[in-house]
């Protein structure tokens, strides 16, 4: 689970690239509402899995690399998706 969340982070870190570079981009936009949407229809167990995969992701990109915030960013992922 931790490398499909860490594929997942890259992603949304390229769309929210995309879109801050060209705000007008739908296609960007389009594919956040996407991917929230699917991991809105996660299931109680499959929550708890992702809510403890994000976290572990977290961790370890703060162990990484403690002053560039990733791991605050990754913490937040899911309210800015909708999921919380």
């Amino acid at each position: 689970m931790d490398r499909v969340v860490e594929a997942l982070i890259a992603s949304i870190a390229a769309l929210e690239t995309v879109l801050q570079q060209h705000q007008d981009d739908r296609s960007a936009g389009n594919a956040l509402e996407e991917i929230s949407y699917h991991l809105g229809e996660m299931g109680p167990a499959e929550r708890r899995e992702f809510d403890a995969a994000i976290e572990r992701v977290a961790t370890r990109w703060e162990a990484d690399d403690p002053d560039r915030g990733h791991g605050d960013w990754i913490r937040r992922l899911p309210g800015q998706l909708g999921l919380r």
